[in-house]
């Protein structure tokens, strides 16, 4: 994968991101799903990938909180990809 020199920058809530480049065109693989994406490359601690609004709208989903599922929907099948939450730890 080659990763391109950028200057994006990413707002990180309660974190540091430190953007590092671009990639275009990664194919990846999630459970059954396979495409190709561009990625954002960031050191960060606290997730692997993160799916944003790019690969949102530039495919039918439909996201499922209540069941943590993102479902694709293609021309002939449709995907269910599992999500990860971050709990929010309140302080009282």
């Amino acid at each position: 994968m080659d990763i391109f020199p950028s200057n994006v920058e990413a707002k990180g809530v309660n974190s540091r991101a430190k953007v590092v480049g671009l990639a275009h065109e990664v194919p990846v693989k999630i459970k059954d799903w396979q495409g190709r994406l561009d990625f954002t490359v960031m050191e960060m601690n606290d997730f692997d990938m993160i799916l944003g609004q790019d690969f949102l709208n530039g495919n039918k989903t439909i996201i499922a909180p209540f069941c943590n599922e993102v479902m694709l929907i293609g021309k002939s099948q449709t995907w269910t990809l599992p999500t990860h939450k971050q709990r929010k730890e309140v302080k009282v």
